[in-house]
């Protein structure tokens, strides 16, 4: 199974975007399945249904940490991996779905009342998030390929 495919699977079982993400490339990295949904739990439409960063781009971006990331504060070549990773990502994410905001990408602003009974009752969450969500693992897993021969630890 892809992990685009286990992204859309785990978000059709009611995980959110971010949980989605972390739970499809997670447990191969080292990140324990429950400790991944646990991790993600608060970053759902937009961070704690704010509106503002998607919780697959914020999934994505704990993973590339995870994989390019450091404990290490004095490994800059880690620091540079990572942030090159996470500009490489959210640029092509904001190229192919035009934002990286939540609440531009459902096309309201789902951090008011009204903007999120909205989203909800027109089947907004369901019919566009989950391009969302399998569009950012099939980016992240495009990064990670081709990226794959450099691993800063």
């Amino acid at each position: 199974m892809t992990h685009s495919n286990c992204a859309l699977d785990l978000f059709q079982q009611n995980f959110n975007c971010c949980q989605s993400i972390l739970g499809a490339f997670g447990p191969e990295l080292g990140l324990d399945s429950t400790m991944a949904m646990k991790l993600g739990a608060g970053f759902s439409a937009g961070i704690a249904y704010r509106g503002e960063t998607c919780g697959a781009v914020i999934g994505s971006c704990l993973i590339i940490g995870l994989v390019k990331g450091s404990d290490d504060p004095a490994n800059d070549l880690a620091e540079q991996l990572t942030y090159s990773g996470i500009k490489d990502f959210m640029a092509e994410f904001k190229t192919k779905l035009g934002d990286t905001s939540c609440s531009q990408l459902l096309q309201t602003d789902i951090s008011t009342a009204e903007g999120f009974a909205y989203a909800h009752e027109s089947g907004l969450f369901k019919q566009r998030c989950p391009k969302f969500v399998g569009e950012a693992a099939i980016i992240l897993e495009s990064l990670l390929k081709c990226r794959s021969t450099i691993h800063a630890k």
